[in-house]
């Protein structure tokens, strides 16, 4: 299987890319992700387009909610979520979130995906995976599971797009190119080799990166781009040459692109004729 080769290809080399250890890199994002949520526009695009299909009483997989940027809406409209996130830092956050928000129909398992498919609750009426599923080389079990086991899924990723200021800043600082992390272009072609028919809508979407000050900024980046305290200085200078001042804060504004991707499951047919009945019933 071609496709699935590179995709683990693609996502040994992004690893062996970042400059961070893996638990670090998460711990990091957790603290800044509710920023990046607030401050971009794709989650209200994808909810424009995934809450019609959660209905009341529905079971949901979410498969890497991060702090919850979704999990809170569909704990919201369904009537249970089983949420898989293996970071702690992230599930610190999102417990804090549910309870604020007095939602209790949250499960979170403390696993990756791929560890923990064997001891999920089956069946699902729909599942998400938004901007998780880049960083699983078993993609194939994961689709295999959403096949047999969902009777709708959504997955939300990246199709390469790198941005032409993030090239330059690890050009200047780290010598090359980033290595963009595996997308839609290797992700089609496992669909492809496994048999999914799958509906895909490319969506186009904000990528800002808003920070409190400047030194917020540089702290972020300097570890991503591998800078070490004697060229703090010199990151400072570039990334002021990029970053805009709005609204009494400072970031980089661009653009990205998106797949959604969305596909039917085995049991699509059954809570269709269960959601017809639903309806029949309904004064």
């Amino acid at each position: 299987m071609r496709g699935l080769a590179a995709w683990r290809a693609q996502i040994a080399a992004c690893r062996a890319d970042r400059p961070e250890g893996e638990e670090t890199h998460w711990q990091r994002a957790a603290a800044w992700y509710e920023r990046w949520v607030q401050n971009n526009d794709y989650v209200e695009q994808t909810l424009a387009r995934l809450m019609p299909l959660v209905h009341p009483g529905d079971r949901v997989l979410e498969i890497g909610p991060g702090t919850g940027a979704f999990t809170l809406a569909l704990a919201q409209a369904a009537g249970e979520v089983i949420a898989v996130e293996p970071s702690p830092g992230m599930r610190q956050v999102l417990e804090a979130r549910l309870a604020e928000a007095g939602l209790a129909n949250v499960t979170l398992v403390p696993h990756r995906i791929e560890e923990a498919l064997d001891a999920l609750s089956s069946p699902f009426d729909v599942a998400l995976a938004a901007h998780s599923l880049y960083n699983v080389k078993e993609v194939d079990a994961c689709l295999r599971y959403l096949t047999q086991e969902v009777a709708q899924s959504v997955i939300l990723m990246g199709t390469g797009y790198q941005q032409e200021w993030l090239s330059a800043l690890h050009q200047r600082f780290r010598g090359r190119n980033p290595v963009a992390p595996a997308n839609y272009g290797e992700f089609a072609q496992v669909l492809e080799e496994m048999g999914i028919t799958a509906e895909v809508e490319i969506l186009g979407a904000s990528a800002n990166y808003v920070y409190e000050d400047v030194e917020s900024m540089v702290a972020w980046w300097a570890p991503k781009l591998a800078v070490g305290p004697d060229r703090h200085a010199e990151l400072r200078r570039a990334l002021l040459e990029i970053a805009e001042r709005r609204d009494g804060t400072i970031g980089i504004y661009g653009l990205q692109r998106m797949a959604l991707i969305r596909f039917e499951g085995r049991h699509a047919a059954q809570r269709g004729e269960r959601a017809a009945q639903d309806l029949a019933l309904r004064p």
